[in-house]
């Protein structure tokens, strides 16, 4: 028996039939028959491949969407320029095309402050000796004196003193005490800074506000007569005003009242009812309380900024030597002694140890 292999079937030559014999004459033409008939469908596919390869590859050479998040564990120096640009190009709403070469704008750090603000934190300190609001305020970075003055509800920065406890913010700003009136919306537009700022900035956790509460307005500032006042710029006028009824002798060269003789007046001369109070124009200190033939009884004043202030002619005095008094307070009362011809005040004023003329510092009168 004939056990020589067909290499096409793999089995002995002697077991095969007929029909694999026929068979494997007809295969060839089988199989090429199969091709002719479905060469359609393979040109079909080939195109398919090769349509599909060619997008895939269009596709990786496109960009990442701008929705999609990528956390590279590293990133390029180039993709980081691409980043800053991408970041100053949606902070400025320019529209420009991203360049890697640009630096960012100067002004890229305020507008990312303008999109996320930090909330004020507050710092207690201890004046110490020799220091003002001037030099605390540059120690913690601040530029405006009022931003201390407004937190701390500073009424004369001349009462400042040694061991003195201070609240220091971390940044320039005022308090606003919240009335009924007040939403963040009118609170918003009368500063000028928006809704979302007076939110992160205060830290709330709504917009929800109550009457009584205050709130850090970032970047304001006091008003200039608020400041002045602080400051002890502000004078007040020495008598009631209900009381006083007119300036008898002004500031400067006159007729004396008794000989006729010229000679300087050295101050004002405000004429009211004897026994009305006269008050301390600014804050200060009394460094004289006592008798003069030319002043009768009369007090000087000193307000620690150069400037003193002399209260003449009174009936009675109602202040000692050493005494601190407020602005406003109430020293004596007027009357007609000295060297005087009626119930008046003498008021003068000296800056630096010189004559200035009173009226350009009090409030205008009638």
């Amino acid at each position: 028996m004939d056990f020589s292999f067909d290499a096409q079937y793999d089995i002995p030559i002697s077991l095969q039939t007929p029909f694999m014999d026929s068979e494997r004459r007809s295969a060839p033409s089988s199989i090429a028959n199969f091709f002719k008939g479905n060469a359609l469908f393979f040109l079909i596919l080939v195109i398919s491949v090769c349509a599909s390869m060619s997008l895939a590859y269009y596709l990786n050479t496109l960009p990442q969407p701008a929705d999609t998040l990528v956390f590279p564990e590293s990133i390029s120096e180039n993709d980081t320029a691409l980043l800053n640009a991408a970041m100053s190009n949606f902070l400025t709403n320019s529209g420009d095309a991203l360049d890697a070469e640009k630096p960012l704008p100067e002004d890229f750090t305020e507008k990312l402050s303008v999109l996320f603000s930090e909330p004020v934190a507050y710092s207690n300190y201890t004046v110490k000796s020799g220091e003002n609001l001037t030099n605390i305020a540059k120690k913690f970075g601040l530029q405006n004196i009022g931003s201390i003055i407004s937190v701390n509800s500073i009424t004369n920065v001349r009462k400042l003193r040694s061991g003195q406890k201070l609240i220091i913010p971390s940044m320039d700003g005022i308090m606003h005490k919240i009335t009924k009136q007040d939403t963040l919306s009118s609170i918003s537009a009368k500063y000028n800074v928006s809704i979302e700022n007076l939110v992160d900035v205060n830290n709330l956790d709504s917009e929800e506000i109550f009457p009584g509460e205050t709130i850090f307005i970032s970047g304001a500032k006091m008003s200039q007569q608020d400041l002045k006042k602080a400051l002890g710029e502000v004078w007040s006028f020495p008598l009631p005003r209900a009381s006083f009824q007119r300036i008898s002798s002004p500031y400067g060269w006159r007729r004396d009242p008794f000989t006729g003789a010229r000679s300087f007046h050295t101050g004002i001369d405000l004429v009211a009812r004897q026994g009305t109070p006269i008050r301390a124009a600014l804050d200060g200190r009394v460094v004289v309380a006592g008798w003069s033939n030319v002043y009768g009884n009369y007090v000087i004043l000193d307000h620690g900024n150069g400037y003193q202030t002399l209260y003449a002619h009174m009936v009675r005095y109602s202040v000692r030597k050493g005494q601190y008094v407020s602005q406003d307070a109430q020293i004596g009362q007027v009357g007609n002694t000295g060297y005087s011809t009626g119930a008046h005040l003498h008021f003068t004023v000296y800056k630096h140890g010189k004559l200035v003329n009173p009226s350009g510092l009090i409030p205008k009168v009638r």
